[in-house]
């Protein structure tokens, strides 16, 4: 099928988002030209002090400037937090089939919440050493982007999408009935987000191997060949993309959610020890975590 697809079909993100995007994306990123752009912003200072107060990054003690919020958050939670705000919006979108027209947004925010507990829980696995958890939490935010952009510019074919959804057998079929509908793929998208957004060449990377980040046995295989951040990305976005069906946090009924990969990770988590199950046991806590930042989200 022969889509049309222009860089400039692509969301654009707020001016305050991008110009903090071009710093934060710096080797060196200048600490007070970071504040300085923030403070320049009345708005965007409240949000990232409510955000940096909240009970999801559990400071030791009342943030009161923008310079302790920086300090203390660090870049990359900086960052992560520009794309939670910068995404918010664009995400809040009504599907197709579904119960909630925050489904989009609430499987990106709970896959994206689930991988930073998760890298949080494994400080010590040698398998993540390399990997921050902020840089998880944008992988698996930003992991299903692609699949938003195609709802909002070809809905009367992404309900055809949808209802076809039950013939796919695996990823690989979900990813050859995206070009056969759209004539371009989600994740081929979600690259093109992430280099207009300039985002990490990490996560533009990850975000451009198509659903390969879904066939958790593949990227086993493959990190075992060659270990690269990227294919830790793409493994742990996977982990988390699958725990966020398991808490019920689904995008749209219809969706290929294969449970047998429960038994995949729990092998995996062994042969590379680092611990999973903490998830299921805190399954109440983890739900209330990922809904409680979203409504802090939708408050700033």
């Amino acid at each position: 099928m022969d889509t049309q697809f222009n860089i400039s079909d692509l969301p654009v993100l707020p001016e305050i988002i991008t110009l903090l995007f071009n710093e934060l994306s710096k080797e060196e990123p200048d600490t007070d030209k970071i504040i300085s752009l923030i403070e320049k912003d009345p708005g965007f200072t409240i949000r990232l002090l409510k955000l940096a107060n909240s009970a999801f990054y559990s400071p030791p003690e009342e943030i009161t400037t923008v310079r302790k919020a920086v300090l203390f958050l660090g870049f990359n939670a900086i960052f992560a937090m520009l794309i939670s705000i910068g995404l918010k919006k664009f995400m809040d979108i009504d599907l197709p089939y579904t119960d909630d027209k925050n489904n989009f947004w609430l499987h990106s925010l709970a896959s994206a919440v689930i991988c930073r507990e998760i890298l949080q829980y494994n400080t010590n696995a040698e398998i993540f050493k390399e990997l921050e958890p902020d840089e998880g939490y944008i992988g698996s935010l930003l992991h299903d982007i692609g699949k938003v952009f195609l709802y909002g510019k070809y809905k009367d074919k992404y309900k055809e999408y949808v209802e076809r959804l039950g013939e796919c057998k695996n990823y690989i079929e979900c990813r050859e009935l995206e070009l056969e509908i759209f004539g371009i793929t989600g994740a081929m998208v979600g690259e093109a987000i992430a280099k207009t957004w300039k985002l990490p060449s990490t996560i533009s990377k990850a975000l451009s191997m198509d659903q390969g980040y879904k066939e958790l046995e593949k990227i086993v295989e493959e990190i075992k060949d060659c270990i690269s951040k990227e294919k830790i990305i793409i493994f742990i976005v996977s982990i988390a993309d699958f725990y966020s069906h398991k808490l019920g946090f689904n995008m749209f009924k219809g969706e290929v959610f294969d449970e047998s990969k429960e038994n995949i990770i729990e092998r995996i988590s062994k042969e590379y020890n680092f611990n999973i199950k903490f998830l299921i046991d805190k399954e109440s806590d983890i739900k209330e975590k990922i809904l409680d930042f979203n409504n802090l989200l939708n408050s700033v």
